[in-house]
């Protein structure tokens, strides 16, 4: 520990008593309801605190910063027989003020699937380089390359079109292994919609982001005047299905569909 921290710890301790008034990670155990008997960890560092859940793959179930009390409800539905996953999350905000939601799914593909001559499925009206970097990638954003060492990631933030329901999708598929995973989500409730596309030597991962709010962050939306927020003891809904395709004629109709989409 170096002088300067201790001077700060002490200088803490002398207006504290104890540290865990500004910061500490206790175990904690649901006693009551569907979560009874549940184990979760619960952080406090400073004006952030969070508690996540032990037994479920340290999933976040509540987050607040400086007093914000957003609530997360998931729920993952799989059928018998269905080749598809469905999340879907509720977030409440218990608190008595507007409080700023940005709201985004990162959802990361990789090898095998993942693999060179793979193709990122996607009905894209524009795709638009986030940066120098990604408009100086000359491989076009669709198609995977293979591993290569210290390449940049490249990000593009995508226009999709969307079906008379508002429906949309985005998906990775491999011809040589005869697979895709397909995401379908209502496009209206995430305006935004963003590819990760990283294909550096041990970095090697796509990312596909369906969001109510851009990769440009939050300061951007403040500027603009449309950062969203969540009334005081209201809810918003949003889901995703996750769903493989096997076969040819599968990936060939996933493209038809694309296709469709865009007119």
């Amino acid at each position: 520990m170096t002088s300067t921290e201790h001077s700060t710890r002490a200088d803490m301790l002398a207006h504290m008593g104890s540290l865990q008034q500004a910061a500490y990670v206790r175990p904690i155990e649901y006693q009551e309801g569907r979560a009874h008997g549940l184990k979760a960890i619960e952080v406090k560092n400073g004006p952030l605190r969070f508690v996540s859940m032990a037994d479920r793959a340290l999933d976040v179930c509540q987050f607040e910063y400086r007093g914000e009390n957003l609530v997360l409800r998931r729920t993952i539905t799989s059928v018998y027989g269905r080749l598809s996953i469905t999340v879907e999350d509720e977030v409440t905000n218990e608190s008595f003020r507007d409080e700023p939601l940005m709201w985004m799914y990162h959802c990361n593909f990789g090898w095998p699937l993942l693999a060179e001559g793979a193709e990122v499925v996607i009905p894209s009206r524009k795709a638009t380089p986030r940066d120098e970097t990604t408009a100086a990638d000359t491989t076009p954003w669709n198609e995977i390359q293979a591993p290569e060492a210290n390449r940049p990631e490249s990000v593009y933030l995508h226009e999709l079109a969307a079906d008379e329901n508002g429906r949309s999708f985005a998906a990775v598929v491999n011809r040589k292994l005869g697979l895709g995973v397909v995401i379908d989500f209502d496009a209206s409730l995430f305006p935004y919609f963003m590819e990760w596309k990283s294909t550096g030597a041990g970095d090697y991962v796509v990312g596909l982001e369906p969001s109510n709010s851009s990769v440009h962050g939050r300061g951007w939306h403040e500027q603009r005047g449309d950062l969203h927020a969540i009334a005081p003891q209201a809810s918003e809904r949003k889901s995703l299905t996750f769903t493989v395709i096997e076969g040819e004629a599968a990936i060939d109709g996933l493209i038809a569909r694309r296709d469709a989409l865009l007119g």
